[in-house]
Formats: structure tokens, sequence, C-alpha cells
């Protein structure tokens, strides 16, 4: 880790694919990923507030599969509520909105409010019903109908 391989300086100039990949099994170095991601969206921010006027040329979309195993994103709450009008999103794909409580606790309600768009898988289990009216509430404010099993997904997940 002596020298710069990342570049995450020039994400936000031109079309990039970056895969950040950690082992499933041993989360020894997942802090790294963390404080990359926390490095990655200040970096991304001040490149747009002092380089571009306020917005990136182009869209920095970062999609954290597994977010959960990663490990707490330092002041995320903070970072998901400012880097949208930056032209960075992220999209914050977990097994269960629970695994963000039991991380971020207090600070997952604030993540999650960040969120403009918010999907959930349907479980065929005995909290379904529990499942449906969270996606009810979160997405439609509570009003009008939502029907489980006519959605098509392969994931859940949160995209601020």
């Amino acid at each position: 880790m002596e020298t710069d391989d990342l570049e995450l300086d020039t994400l936000g100039d031109r079309k990039t694919a970056l895969f950040v990949i950690i082992s499933d099994t041993d989360d020894t170095f997942n802090f790294i990923v963390a404080m990359m991601y926390t490095q990655l969206f200040n970096l991304l921010c001040d490149k747009a507030d002092d380089v571009y006027g306020g917005r990136l040329p182009v869209h920095v979309r970062c999609l954290l599969d597994e977010v959960a195993n990663i490990g707490q994103i330092p002041k995320l709450e903070k970072l998901i509520a400012t880097i949208r009008s930056r032209e960075i999103s992220a999209c914050l794909i977990l097994q269960a909105q629970s695994q963000l409580k039991a991380i971020y606790k207090d600070n997952a309600d604030t993540i999650t409010g960040n969120c403009d768009t918010r999907h959930q898988k349907p479980k065929r289990s005995s909290n379904q019903r529990d499942n449906h009216k969270v996606f009810q509430i979160v997405v439609v404010g509570g009003r009008g109908s939502f029907e489980p099993y006519r959605v098509s997904s392969r994931c859940g997940g949160m995209c601020c």
C-alpha cells in the first residue's frame, strides 16, 4: 500500500469501472474497504466543489453489494445526505434492513431517510406481512397499494 494504484481522483472525469472485491469468509481487511469508500466520497465531493463548480462531469454510481459485510463506513449518514447534488450516488445492497441497524444503530434511519429509492425483495416467510408493510410505508408513504408478488427483483437495496 505504498503507492496509489486505485487513482480514485480520476473517477468522475471519465467513464470508469472499479471493482472492490473482498473475502466473504475473512473480514480482517474489511476496514480498509470502509476507509476507501469514505476517502472516495470525500475526495469526489471536494473535486466536484473545487474543480467542477459543484457537480462532477461524469456521474459516479457506487453499487455497494453486501454493504453490511464491509463494516461501518465512517460518517456514512452525513456522506449519503450530501453526495447526490455532486453527481455521486450510492446503492446500498443488503440482505435485510436489520443489518443496517446493527452496524449504524441510530444513524440507520438517517441513512435510509436520505435514500430516494428503496427496494425490498418480498420474502415468503412468517414476517412477509411486515416486509410488505415496511415497503408500503417507505415507498408509497402509506398511501395506495402494493402487491409484493408482482415485483421482480434479484436483490434488496437502497439507492441514494
